[in-house]
Parts: C-alpha cells; structure tokens; sequence
C-alpha cells in the first residue's frame, strides 16, 4: 500500500482532490498561500504578450487573472495530462480564448529560444528530478529583459509544519529545496543574472544584453 502512495504522480491523477487539499490546505500551512501566489504574479506580469505559464497544473491560481487580461497571449505547460483536461475545462467555462495548454515535460521545453516576454513557475522547483535543468530551459525560453516570477518548496527543518514537508518528501512528491541551493539555482544558473528571494517566492528578470558587447541593459 505505501507503495502505491510513493508513486509520484499520484497527487496528479486527482485534479479536484489537488486543488482541494493542496490549494486550500497544504500550501497554506507550508507558507505560500494561493492567493499570496496569485499576488505574486499578478504583480510580476507587467506587459502584454506571450507568456509560458509551468507547471500549469489545472490553472486554479491563474485563470482568473489571465481572464482579466485578455491581451496576454498564455502557454499553459504541464506533464500531467489529468491537470490539463481539468484546466481545460475551466477555460471552456470562463470562454477564455488568450490560453493555450500543451503537454510536455519542462525539462525538454517544445520551444524555440527566445519566445516568451514573461514566465511564470508556480510550484515546480521542488517537483521536478532535476531543478537546475528547468531553469535553464525557462531562460532558454524567455526573451532578453523576461520577467520570471514563481514559488518554489524550501526546507523548513524542524518547526511544527515541517512533519508534513517531511512526510511528503518520504512519499516523493516532493524535494524541497534548502536556501542556498535555491539561491544558487536562481542567481548563479544564468551567468549575468541579478536574483531577488523573498522566503519561498521569488522574482527575477533575465538580462537584456547588448548584442554588440554582451553588456546588460538596464530594463525600466
């Protein structure tokens, strides 16, 4: 039995049990609430244009912000074809029309270089085997001067709420990371890239650099 529950993709083959339990219940006890994630991005997405949203999982945090801006044009990504067909359906009852959902593993992007203004990573540092693979696709992936907002899991140790984190790291949902490696993936993956961390949520840009002599731009 305990096997069938180590299974990774378990929690994803049940989309209205995730949104319940994991939106409502375990994201707020691990310190990163929904809606501080909806903020988050709310805040980050400063411009119209294309943006690559994974993982997307079943769109719960974002739609309704997309759905208040019609002008961005949204790459929906995620592996778990059970989220994308719950998604799916959200969208279809919005009428959203600026989303679009593709299945694919954000380790191997089915993107060309340089194709999105804006990236959105909610939950996927700590779900995926390898995490520095994934930022370097999204990088790959953004423009010069992209906006990149996301959250990820960090190891919280031995206060109350890390049994559960503890627990779920045994089960092998998920793989927390600590402090200095979230850093380290954030601001040394990219070689000029300028990283801010506030707890478990984080905001950066990828530099825009001058063509002639590789310098960065400053970007208002």
């Amino acid at each position: 039995m305990l096997k069938i529950f180590r299974n990774r993709n378990l929690p994803y083959q049940f989309p209205r049990l995730y949104d319940a339990l994991v939106y409502q219940i375990i994201f707020r006890w691990l310190g990163m609430s929904g809606a501080a994630q909806t903020q988050l991005v709310a805040t980050g997405i400063q411009r119209d244009g294309r943006l690559l949203e994974a993982p997307f999982g079943t769109g719960a945090l974002t739609l309704d912000l997309y759905a208040s801006r019609p002008a961005i044009q949204v790459i929906g990504l995620d592996y778990s074809l059970p989220m994308l067909l719950a998604a799916r359906r959200r969208i279809e009852t919005k009428g959203l029309v600026n989303v679009q959902l593709v299945c694919a593993n954000m380790n191997v992007l089915p993107f060309a270089n340089d194709t999105f203004d804006q990236i959105v990573t909610l939950n996927g540092l700590h779900v995926v085997d390898h995490p520095e693979t994934v930022v370097d696709e999204l990088l790959r992936v953004a423009e010069d001067g992209a906006m990149v907002v996301g959250t990820a899991g960090v190891a919280i140790g031995n206060e109350p709420r890390g049994g559960l984190q503890k627990l779920l790291t045994r089960l092998g949902w998920i793989t927390p990371l600590d402090d200095q490696k979230l850093h380290e993936l954030l601001g040394l993956t990219w070689s000029k890239l300028s990283a801010t961390r506030t707890g478990a949520m984080y905001a950066f840009r990828r530099p825009k650099l001058d063509q002639a002599t590789g310098e960065e731009i400053a970007v208002a």
